[in-house]
């Protein structure tokens, strides 16, 4: 009787079988289902492994997730025995695992070898599951938790947890670099690649092969030089459109212009040899930060958009654009809900009329490490029409620096915002509605060089907030205690970066919200004099129960959420305002206050002149 093992709903068929019992296993036996689209992974040895942070990010603009099985210095053997193509094959002393803990173990189709990362999984047929690890002359296999001892039969095969669960996946295979490199055959490392692209077991097959290229420095007439020209043509003749040709490439003209690069006397030099130029190498024998960037963007991802047959957007994620959207609309109603306060106190009531107004303020962070400074500058006209209404309309300027790492950006924009203002008795009431609108700049930098591409990108954010308190008096003090409700819907416009590289990414805009809640306590002391000392304190807190959003839950917008490295901000935020009101003479005033938010820390100051007319 011929059994499977289930794992996510999924059988695991005939070619693990034909492994296991070196029979074929009838086609019958095999549920074959479409490519789990929202999964890539991919296997090799250290080219597949520096690739992985520009694969994960491509792989999110397609909404996706990428699983790294890279393993620096692997064999062929060892990658099919993490993938899952080929299973490592483990024998147990005596035939048992142990009740617990540690054993070593013999492992009959992978030779050990220090290079080969630790990796989970369970055993064929068996519940049994734990860990696989190899020093350079021996197999251990590390049982998870505590059980009894089990019987094992030799040779049963150890399923990894990663490989079985992206099994359905696409797939990228760059395996047995290695191998040819040790003296192995082309043909070897053919039927290696084979063994994974075959055992994928997808209706629409997906799975992309990487060819090799030929390390910096290798002499003309090397053998190793025809063994990877071998396996290249082998692959390409097999594999077709599906055959990315990374040793081609790097030896092409098209990529000094792709890259943006200059190539050296040196460079052309190994190029006519059909080895890695030195431009393009982290060292003889891996590619650098600008060559990786450049093999995903210009090779993996245009294969990748016709697997999915659409572009993909987000491709690297703007974090900071989002962030510096809810930075720049709590900074622009702080000052607004400043004004809110004072005029809610007693000692402000007794004016009545329109009002001119301008008000100026900065920001610094504490940390420097965030390297956050904004200012800001508004005008507008306030109107006190009695004891009961007040209204503000007003328009800014705001510009926030931000220089601390190349891919944070800067921000340069306007914003108008209208509010009115209720009192009765002790009762307060407000709201503000808003509009943000500019250009978010910045850099991204590319891993090992000095190239950052920069990009600007159009962004507006629409905001409303309500806020509801009760003023309590004793003597010549007032304390507002109040609470605040703010909505802010947040819009990126599609671009693409600029830095006359070639390796420009696009970003295909986003629309995000956010529903933030926040206590506030507002005391003032009217000394009966013409300066009159205030505090504001503030607490808020961005609701967040996804984790993930940039700037909150998507409360009203149907859209996706904005995800992994885009998913920036602080959900809480402490604001300290200590101020004082001047009033020189009864037509005028001055607020002249102090900031300080935590969390991250902020430091700044706001001065506000108000004229009667």
């Amino acid at each position: 009787m011929i059994g499977f093992v289930w794992r996510g709903g999924r059988p695991y068929g005939p070619a693990l079988l034909t492994a296991l019992l070196g029979v074929a296993a009838p086609a019958s036996a095999q549920v074959v289902e479409p490519t789990d689209t929202s999964r890539i992974s991919g296997w090799g040895s250290s080219t597949m492994e520096y690739l992985a942070p520009y694969l994960s990010n491509t792989a999110a603009g397609f909404g996706a997730g990428y699983y790294d099985g890279g393993d620096a210095a692997a064999r062929a053997a060892s990658i099919l025995a993490r993938q899952g193509s080929a299973p490592a094959l483990v024998s147990f002393p005596g035939g048992s695992a142990p009740a617990s803990g540690s054993v070593s173990v013999s492992v009959g189709n992978v030779p050990s070898s220090a290079a080969i990362e630790s990796f989970t999984g369970t055993f064929q047929g068996s519940s049994l599951g734990g860990s696989l690890s190899s020093s350079a002359t021996a197999w251990t296999f590390t049982r998870d938790g505590t059980g009894s001892a089990t019987t094992v039969a030799p040779g049963t095969a150890f399923l990894p947890t990663e490989g079985m669960a992206n099994r359905y996946s696409i797939q990228l295979l760059n395996i047995g670099k290695n191998d040819l490199t040790a003296g192995a055959s082309a043909q070897s490392v053919v039927d290696a690649v084979a063994t994974a692209y075959d055992w994928i077991p997808t209706s629409d097959k997906k799975a992309l092969v990487l060819g090799f290229f030929v390390d910096s420095g290798t002499a003309g007439g090397a053998a190793v030089r025809t063994r990877i020209d071998d396996a290249n043509s082998a692959l390409r003749a097999t594999y077709g459109a599906d055959f990315v040709d990374i040793g081609a490439y790097v030896t092409s003209a098209q990529v000094w212009t792709d890259t943006g690069l200059t190539p050296t006397a040196t460079d052309l030099a190994q190029q006519a040899l059909g080895n890695l130029p030195p431009s393009l190498a982290a060292d003889s024998q891996h590619l650098n930060g600008i060559a990786n960037a450049a093999v995903v963007n210009k090779l993996i991802l245009p294969r990748l958009e016709a697997y999915y047959g659409r572009a993909a957007t987000d491709l690297f994620a703007p974090a900071d654009i989002n962030g510096i959207l809810f930075d720049a609309v709590a900074g622009e109603i702080s000052a607004e809900r400043s004004a809110r306060h004072l005029g809610w106190s007693v000692t402000t009531t007794q004016r009545r009329g329109t009002s001119v107004f301008a008000e100026a303020g900065g920001r610094h962070p504490g940390d420097a490490t965030a390297g956050e400074d904004d200012y800001a500058f508004r005008l507008g006209l306030e109107h006190v029409r009695d004891a009961n209404w007040s209204f503000r309309l007003s328009a800014g300027r705001l510009d926030r620096f931000d220089s601390s790492t190349p891919d944070v950006g800067d921000f340069s924009g306007w914003s108008v915002m209208l509010s009115g203002d209720w009192r009765s008795g002790g009762y307060r009431l407000g709201s503000t509605l808003g509009y943000l609108w500019g250009d978010a700049e910045g850099r991204r930098a590319i891993p090992a060089s000095t190239l950052a591409p920069a990009y600007s990108a159009p962004s507006s954010a629409l905001f409303g907030e309500i806020e509801a308190g009760y003023a309590l008096s004793a003597g010549a003090f007032t304390i507002i205690p109040s609470a605040l409700l703010r909505y802010q819907a947040d819009h990126v416009d599609s671009y693409r970066e600029n830095g006359r590289t070639g390796l420009e990414l696009a970003y295909g805009g986003k629309d995000s919200d956010a529903l933030t809640g926040g206590l506030t306590l507002t005391t003032t002391w009217d000394t009966g004099m013409w300066l009159k000392p205030w505090l504001n304190l503030a607490y808020e807190h961005r609701f967040d129960t996804g984790g993930d959003n940039v700037t909150g839950d998507f409360i009203f917008l149907s859209r996706a959420p904005v995800t992994g490295a885009a998913a920036q901000g602080q959900d809480d935020r402490v604001t300290v305002e200590p101020g004082v009101s001047i009033s020189p003479d009864s037509a005028s005033r001055i607020d002249l206050s102090a900031t300080h938010q935590f969390d991250p820390s902020l430091t700044g100051a706001r001065l506000r002149y108000t004229l009667d007319f």
